[in-house]
């Protein structure tokens, strides 16, 4: 399953949001290409890698997943997204 949806609320700037989500990205093997309006990413697991892209507007996140591991849960990701990236 791929192509689910959801948002994240955060309060930092947004430009302190995209710096840290791509320094924690690429320190873990993944990609990101993005700016502080769009991008794109791909997160490696070992169960496979989780790739999405994301829209910025008003101090939320709108997150796209296109691609996940069989064996993650839609639910597991926006967990671990949310954490990562809410405030």
């Amino acid at each position: 399953m791929a192509n689910f949806n959801f948002t994240i609320e955060f309060t930092n700037s947004s430009e302190a949001l995209i710096e840290r989500a791509r320094k924690e990205i690429i320190q873990t093997g993944g990609i990101f290409n993005g700016t502080t309006a769009n991008g794109s990413f791909e997160i490696p697991t070992v169960l496979g890698r989780v790739k999405g892209s994301y829209n910025i507007q008003n101090q939320v996140i709108e997150m796209n997943i296109t691609r996940k591991p069989f064996g993650v849960g839609c639910s597991r990701i926006e967990r671990e997204l949310r954490e990562q990236l809410g405030q």
